[in-house]
């Protein structure tokens, strides 16, 4: 009807916007991660940002589930929108770790603030969002962009290598830098208790995205370790 076609129009109308869809950011271990990138056509220099994380408990879902939220955005915001994918935990047959997941947002925010000029987004006012594993994955950027290292993540160095990183810099100097330096953070019903969720069953089918995503359970960080013998990896 007129009506729900006018509703549709109020909360996504894409003459308002430019959208470019599907810029591929990084493609760690050979798997390509892209972000659809909104701008507002109010003809300002610059707009601040935006970075949405879906949700899906770190098993499924994808960008997509984002397109309505980041076009409503982009509707009525004066914000350019960046609507990103990562790695899950199903990705290259099941073997994707949860701090590899926090490595690509990670790196998401670091090329963000590297090229989103190009989009006419202003890269020192940032904010992250999403639901779900997407507000966990958002706070772990406000709370923990400066733990960065070229270690790999263990339970000596629970620290963390952004999928993608500046030019010439090591993740070493990035944090001596200030780290991911995000200035908001909006946090839907985040899965923040990582370890308490193992403990009651996450890691098991018990948890039923694991069946939705046609994978096998087991843990966040692979099969030889569980939240038992390593508790500190999953406080981490």
């Amino acid at each position: 009807s007129c009506s729900e076609h006018q509703e549709l129009r109020q909360n996504n109308d894409p003459d308002r916007y430019t959208l470019v869809e599907d810029v591929l950011w990084a493609s760690p271990g050979g798997f390509d991660l892209a972000m659809d990138i909104y701008t507002p056509k109010s003809g300002k220099d610059s707009y601040p940002v935006v970075v949405m994380f879906h949700g899906g408990g770190w098993l499924i879902n994808d960008k997509s589930i984002m397109d309505q939220a980041s076009a409503y955005l982009a509707t009525h915001g004066e914000y350019v929108i960046c609507n990103v994918d990562y790695r899950l935990l199903a990705d290259n047959d099941n073997s994707v770790t949860l701090n590899q997941i926090v490595d690509d947002v990670f790196g998401a925010v670091l090329w963000v603030k590297d090229h989103i000029g190009h989009y006419g987004g202003d890269g020192t006012r940032i904010a992250v969002t999403g639901d779900s594993a997407g507000g966990h994955l958002s706070a772990m950027v406000v709370n923990l962009g400066d733990r960065l290292s070229s270690a790999p993540f263990s339970e000596a160095s629970p620290n963390f290598q952004p999928s993608y990183l500046p030019a010439g810099k090591t993740a070493e100097e990035v944090a001596a830098q200030g780290g991911l330096g995000v200035q908001a953070a909006i946090l839907s019903y985040g899965a923040f208790d990582v370890y308490q969720g193992a403990v009651d069953g996450f890691e098991s089918l018990r948890n039923p995205f694991w069946l939705v995503s046609g994978s096998l359970a087991r843990g966040f960080f692979g099969n030889d370790r569980n939240v038992t013998e390593h508790p500190e990896l999953y406080r981490a």
